[in-house]
């Protein structure tokens, strides 16, 4: 969960720095606010969808089935690219994410890397996801 909360953290602070960039993550709904509602006009409005991949991650039949399975449809369309990033082992090879290119490689996920690769990963990732907000899905 901290290399989580970190990646997301590098992440958010370099979206910030690109146009039209925006990070929506678990937590930012509003009190009150319908979260089914908030998620899907997340997922609707997005221009590049960002999994940072976990074993959690893939056991989640929510986000596997509410939010992945959307997201994958629009990307078939070309409505929006998506991103994905190993931060664990998984297996991955048993989801779509199998089908499509990672933002590092699957065989070294974040949490097997030193600081300084990590850093340098991130750094990668987020040239590829500046690319895909430049770059029609």
């Amino acid at each position: 969960e901290e290399m989580i909360r970190d990646t997301e953290s590098v992440l958010r602070s370099r979206l910030a720095e690109i146009p039209n960039g925006r990070w929506q993550a678990e937590g930012m709904i509003e009190g009150g606010e319908s979260w089914k509602q908030a998620i899907d006009r997340a997922i609707e409005g997005a221009s590049v969808a960002i999994f940072l991949v976990t074993p959690n991650l893939l056991a989640s039949n929510f986000v596997m089935r509410e939010e992945l399975a959307p997201i994958l449809q629009r990307a078939r369309s070309r409505k929006v690219r998506l991103v994905w990033l190993p931060i664990s082992a998984s297996s991955y090879e048993e989801t779509p994410f199998v089908g499509l290119q990672a933002a590092a490689n699957p065989a070294r996920p974040l949490d097997q890397m030193s600081e300084s690769h990590q850093h340098q990963a991130l750094v990668s990732v987020c040239k590829v996801i500046k690319s895909a907000l430049e770059t029609p899905a």
